[in-house]
């Protein structure tokens, strides 16, 4: 009997060494580099986001975080890496709408589903803008709509990707609208623009960041915007709100994630960095002049940003039967 007892005493001394130790490595979080892994290449909007939110973000945990590009698959490449990485804090995932919104909506068979991570918190949301080809004799939506019902599935638009973010929004657009229009898909916006400048496809959506320098030097037009509210950048185009298409309100967004099983109390921990970092003006301004509206959240709260967003964009996918292999 007094065996037994000394065994459950050592079995209980050995068990709470483990849990002090485990809250004392969570108390001295982060005592190494941080790795956060983006899943585009480096010099794209994501990557920015993500170097300049994580150079705060660096500054207020005193560690570095250092950015791991692995681009490629859609984004399925470096989200498969995050979730099977350590629970631990020490890798992260920037991630956009395509990761956790889209693919799960569109892929038949993925690597990962959203329940392999844990959110942390969002950066930003960005709007679409919805670009036409000067070579179209039109001024405005309402004009643009004319013409398109006047030329069922005559009129181009082209895609980066099939069955992506913009390709999703597009199709959006054109449920709202009544109109039809042939789908060209493209390996990069680069080819996609220099045919829409060139009148090769008639009609281009994208995200602000992409499509705003070149309306502003008159080689787009562009009729509206999917946002709530006019931007500041570009105040005299209207949103399809306005115009009288109310459900044509969809955004991408960027925040940052952790595998599923990482710690709350490190998951509380970076929250607790990224709000104070996107509370700093310069951080805000540096996010805006990526086209995107700086914003943070709670995890609970970008957990159902991303849910919110998997149903608007699958509810859009399933309609037009995306089912990608």
């Amino acid at each position: 009997m007094i065996r037994q007892v000394k065994s459950q005493l050592a079995l209980a001394a050995i068990l709470s060494a483990i849990i002090a130790g485990a809250a004392s490595a969570q108390d001295i979080y982060p005592n190494r580099p941080i790795k956060m892994i983006v899943s585009y290449a480096a010099g794209g909007t994501t990557d920015t986001m993500a170097r300049v939110t994580a150079q705060k973000m660096s500054e207020i945990l005193g560690q570095p975080i250092v950015i791991e590009n692995k681009p490629g698959a859609g984004t399925i490449i470096a989200a498969e890496a995050a979730a099977n990485a350590p629970a631990d804090g020490y890798t992260l995932l920037m991630t956009a709408t395509t990761t956790l919104s889209v693919n799960p909506a569109t892929y038949r068979k993925l690597p990962y589903k959203p329940e392999d991570f844990a959110p942390i918190s969002l950066i930003g949301k960005m709007a679409y803008t919805f670009g036409v080809s000067h070579t179209v004799p039109i001024n405005d939506l309402k004009e643009f709509v004319a013409y398109a019902k006047a030329r069922p599935g005559q009129l181009n638009y082209g895609t980066v990707g099939l069955g992506g973010s913009t390709h999703i929004f597009t199709k959006l657009v054109e449920d709202s609208l009544g109109v039809q229009m042939q789908d060209v898909v493209y390996k990069g916006s680069g080819t996609a623009l220099t045919d829409l400048f060139a009148g090769n496809i008639q009609v281009y959506a994208d995200g602000v960041i992409n499509s705003l320098p070149y309306y502003q030097d008159k080689k787009m037009k562009v009729v509206a915007i999917s946002s709530e509210e006019r931007l500041a950048a570009a105040p005299e185009v209207p949103t399809f709100v306005e115009l009288g298409y109310p459900d044509v309100v969809l955004y991408s967004y960027y925040g940052v994630m952790a595998p599923a099983k990482t710690p709350k109390p490190i998951i509380d921990k970076l929250n607790a960095a990224m709000v104070k970092a996107l509370a700093m003006p310069d951080l805000q301004e540096r996010i805006r002049q990526n086209g995107a509206v700086p914003e943070s959240t709670t995890p609970e709260g970008f957990r159902t940003i991303i849910a919110d967003y998997l149903k608007a964009y699958g509810d859009i996918a399933r309609r037009h039967n995306f089912n990608l292999e």
